[in-house]
């Protein structure tokens, strides 16, 4: 399966709003969380195409998402998470909006 892989290294850019109308699936590579002690990303479902254009969070090295996993995959349209550094090795989940929680 080919995938697009976007490195983040901006430190002005906090929101991504992911275009998951077409193309094949994107990895966002976070960086470490060591060089971004409190940086903020939110990264959501733009288009509500997830289900048939999905998109990957993976962290760099050694890090994890919430102390457990280094890969997180949105799969559901219109899903939202953000997170946080904590400036050592953990990007932790400030909220996780799922489109399923509203009906």
């Amino acid at each position: 399966m080919a995938t697009t892989t976007i490195g983040i290294s901006s430190f002005y850019q906090t929101v991504f709003a992911v275009d998951t109308r077409t193309g094949p699936p994107k990895i966002f590579r976070i960086p470490s969380a060591s060089t971004m002690a409190g940086r903020l990303l939110i990264f959501k479902d733009f288009y509500g195409n997830a289900s048939n254009s999905s998109f990957f969070l993976s962290t760099t090295g050694m890090d994890f998402l919430d102390s457990s996993n280094t890969v997180m995959r949105f799969a559901t349209p219109f899903n939202a998470v953000s997170l946080q550094s904590d400036g050592i090795r953990n990007w932790r989940f400030l909220t996780i909006y799922s489109s399923n929680a509203f009906s």
